[in-house]
């Protein structure tokens, strides 16, 4: 059971830390937005749920959130751009379908619920591929990965919709580029799964070992 435990410490210590420094290595900015930006953290964190669980990715979460009001002092709008990961983090490891299918769901009808949403509603189709893989059997990691950085598109969206003021025009040139952020989301989520997947072993190994000694 120690050993166990302190894997599991080592395991969770290591996806913070990775998750805290990748978000210094930035991609680009946020559509819209010159204060929030895509990170590194994007390909890494929504995988939490699948190596930790939901109780070691709601920890993840946590200190993503503190570290975020540790660095700004003060909770912003900015800390909401964690939520859409935490989601994403969920459905990727939940078993449920019905609540899997219901993420995009909630997201579609709150998105033409807006009074701008409504007039690109056509833009919320996007999420009908989570909606879909959430009643589909894959092993296949990369469109795993698809669907759950799609989820954190429709969480996302949902969010900057209702917080940032927009209009039809926004959406119309920002739809011509979802798809190929989203394959290049999910191809940086695959490639990330791979090489934690190969390393978590051996570090968890390699820590535990190291602490068994001094007890």
């Amino acid at each position: 059971m120690l050993k166990t435990l302190s894997n599991r410490f080592w395991q969770i210590l290591t996806f913070a830390i990775l998750i805290l420094m990748s978000k210094f290595v930035k991609l680009s900015f946020v559509l819209g937005s010159y204060k929030a930006f895509f990170t590194v953290s994007q390909f890494i964190a929504p995988l939490a749920g699948i190596f930790l669980g939901i109780s070691g990715m709601s920890t993840i979460f946590s200190i993503r959130i503190l570290s975020n009001l540790f660095l700004n002092k003060t909770f912003s709008i900015i800390s909401l751009y964690h939520i859409p990961t935490f989601f994403a983090s969920l459905y990727m490891v939940s078993e449920n379908r019905v609540l899997k299918a219901a993420i995009p769901l909630i997201a579609m009808f709150l998105f033409v619920m807006h009074p701008v949403g409504f007039n690109v509603a056509w833009y919320s189709f996007y999420w009908l591929v989570p909606f879909a893989f959430a009643f589909i059997v894959t092993e296949s990691i990369f469109i795993k990965c698809l669907a759950t950085t799609l989820t954190a598109h429709c969480v996302g969206t949902v969010l900057y919709i209702y917080t940032v003021p927009s209009d039809i025009n926004f959406w119309t040139n920002l739809a011509q580029f979802v798809w190929f952020e989203r394959l290049v989301f999910a191809l940086g989520m695959t490639v990330c799964y791979e090489a934690f997947n190969l390393g978590s072993s051996y570090i968890s190994s390699f820590f535990g070992k190291k602490l068994e000694r001094f007890l």
